[in-house]
């Protein structure tokens, strides 16, 4: 019993061992595991930290690096920078010269405006527009490179004295073309003078209208004066020059059939461009003569010198003939003084002291011929 009970007692002893040992085992497991919780939880917030530190660490990479792309994007924003101001001052340099500009063609402007004005009232007597007309024909005849009094004359009168042409251009031959000035005013400043619109399209198609009659009436006026009977070698037209290509263009546009009467009446109606034209066609047919003319005179001087020579061969021939008989009379002479003159001398030589006769050479020279074609004829 006794030993059941000390088993009994060491078995509550290992029992309350194992149980406490259980307990603490329990208890420490517990620790254990807070422990590593805490230790978790630790180590999350360091892995966090760390995360945020290696976010700071990227994030300030990634600005350093964006810092050096900036680098050079700042500099082309500085240059852009100074070019944008570059741009603005001379903006505003421009600016003030086109301002200055448009106050000087204003002021221009103002000045034609008052110029055409003071031409307006200038011309507005058929006098002062006829000296207009004789004024621009001269230029225009001048601007052509003619010579007043070489090339052309002005207010010349007709072989009858009966009319007198603006002007009388001399063509090659000996012939004279006469230019008439005209310069109808009236109706077409007026119509110029309207304003545009279409309510006005009525009044300036009949001023412009009554323009071209006007100009119609020189026409007829003109081929009355019959310049080209009048005037000796004048060929069949006289030229009626309008000093302004408004003027002509717009009689044409206003009377289409205005330019086939002229021609009917032997008038040629010309502005300032195709009255140079004809006078610069003139210079050149002038240029043309001049250089025909002295190609014939070089033609005629040229046949005249060859002429001459052959008169000259003729002489040289007469004279190459003239020495040859001349050698040969002197030849004869010689050989009668050897063969009859020297021996009848010679005999006297024994009975005289004289000086000794020597006979004379042959002449075996003779001049030699003229073998060219045009001394053939005196070689006979």
């Amino acid at each position: 019993m006794i030993e059941i009970a000390v088993w009994l007692f060491i078995t509550s002893l290992v029992a309350a061992a194992a149980l406490a040992g259980l307990a603490a085992w329990v208890i420490a497991s517990s620790r254990a595991r807070q422990r590593v919780n805490a230790l978790d939880r630790e180590n999350a917030a360091l892995e966090a930290t760390v995360r945020g530190y290696e976010s700071q660490l990227d994030q300030a990479q990634s600005n350093s690096l964006l810092a050096q792309q900036l680098v050079p994007m700042a500099a082309q924003l500085r240059t852009l920078g100074d070019r944008v101001h570059t741009a603005e001052t001379q903006r505003e340099q421009q600016h003030g010269a086109l301002a200055q500009q448009l106050r000087a063609s204003l002021e221009s402007e103002e000045r034609l405006r008052a110029s055409a004005d003071s031409l307006s009232q200038a011309l507005s007597s058929s006098q002062s527009r006829g000296m207009w007309g004789e004024v621009q024909l001269q230029r225009v005849v001048e601007a052509a490179g003619m010579i007043e009094r070489v090339d052309f004359d002005t207010q010349t009168s007709t072989a009858d004295g009966s009319s007198r042409p603006d002007m009388v251009v001399h063509l090659p031959g000996d012939r004279h073309l006469a230019l008439d000035a005209k310069a109808p005013f009236d109706a077409y400043l007026r119509a110029s003078a309207l304003p545009s619109g279409s309510e006005h399209a009525a009044e300036r198609s009949r001023l412009l209208a009554e323009h071209a009659r006007v100009l119609r009436g020189h026409v007829d006026a003109l081929a009355k004066r019959e310049y080209a009977r009048k005037i000796a070698g004048a060929p069949e037209v006289v030229v009626l020059f309008v000093p302004s290509e408004a003027l002509l263009s717009s009689a044409l546009d206003a009377d289409p059939g205005l330019l086939e009467h002229a021609f009917s009446k032997s008038i040629a109606l010309a502005s300032p461009v195709t009255l140079f034209s004809l006078l610069r066609a003139i210079a050149t047919t002038w240029s043309q003569t001049e250089a025909t003319d002295e190609a014939h005179e070089i033609l005629r001087l040229t046949t005249e010198l060859y002429e001459r020579l052959a008169t000259m061969a003729g002489h040289i021939s007469s004279l190459r003939k003239s020495i040859e008989s001349t050698v040969k009379h002197f030849n004869s002479f010689n050989s009668t003084l050897e063969t009859r003159v020297l021996v009848s001398a010679r005999k006297l030589e024994k009975l005289s002291r004289a000086k000794t006769i020597e006979g004379a050479a042959d002449l075996d020279s003779a001049p030699a011929s003229l073998t060219a074609a045009e001394f053939a004829d005196g070689d006979d």
